[in-house]
C-alpha cells in the first residue's frame, strides 16, 4: 500500500504491480486482496474507471471468500435446511 503514497500515479501502479507478483508468489491471499484494492484506487485516480471497478470487485470477492472460508461452520440447530 506504499504505492498509494506516491504522487506519481505511473510509479504507484508499477510499485503495486510488483507487490502483486510478490504477494501471489508468497501465497498471501489477504495481501493480494488488499493490493488489488490499492490498485483499484490508483486506477480510479488515473481516470481508468472500468479498470478500477474490475480491480475493486476482485478485491471484494477475494476478501469475502477468505471471510467465508475462515468462518466456523453454522450449528445444525441454526441451519434452515
Amino acid at each position: 500500500m506504499a504505492s498509494l503514497r506516491s504522487a506519481d500515479l505511473e510509479a504507484a501502479e508499477q510499485m503495486a504491480a510488483e507487490a502483486d507478483g510478490l504477494l501471489r508468489r508468497a501465497g498471501v491471499p489477504m495481501g493480494v486482496a488488499r493490493n488489488l484494492e490499492g490498485r483499484g484506487i490508483i486506477a480510479f485516480e488515473r481516470g481508468e474507471l472500468n479498470e478500477a471497478a474490475n480491480l475493486l470487485t476482485d478485491a471484494i470477492r477475494r476478501s469475502c471468500q477468505m471471510a467465508i472460508s475462515a468462518a466456523p461452520p453454522m450449528p445444525s440447530r441454526l441451519r434452515p435446511w
